[in-house]
C-alpha cells in the first residue's frame, strides 16, 4: 500500500497546522489568492524559450565534443601512440 505513507504524512501535516492555528498563527490567505499577472506569464514564457535555446546549444556542443573525441582517438590509433610511460591517457567526459 504505497499511499498509506502519504495518508500518514497528510494527517501529520494537518495536525501540525491545527497546532499552529491554536497558537494563534494563521496563514496569510492573500498570498494564495493572487492570480498570475500578465508580466509573470510573459516572464515564464521568456524563461522557457531561453532554456530551450540553451538546451539546443548544449546538445550541439555535445555533438561537436563527441566528434572531436572520435577524431582524436583515430589520430592516436594512426600514429601508434596510445600513451607514453609516465603519462596518463586523457579521458573525456561524455
Amino acid at each position: 500500500m504505497p499511499h498509506l505513507g502519504l495518508t500518514n504524512l497528510f494527517n501529520s501535516n494537518q495536525e501540525d497546522l491545527h497546532l499552529i492555528s491554536e497558537m494563534g498563527i494563521t496563514p496569510d490567505v492573500s498570498i494564495h489568492s493572487k492570480k498570475p499577472t500578465l508580466k509573470a506569464a510573459g516572464l515564464a514564457v521568456m524563461a522557457a524559450l531561453r532554456m530551450k535555446k540553451l538546451s539546443d546549444g548544449w546538445a550541439a556542443n555535445r555533438k561537436v565534443h563527441a566528434q572531436l573525441v572520435k577524431t582524436l582517438e583515430g589520430m592516436r590509433r594512426r600514429s601508434g601512440k596510445m600513451t607514453t610511460p609516465g603519462r596518463q591517457q586523457l579521458s573525456f567526459a561524455r
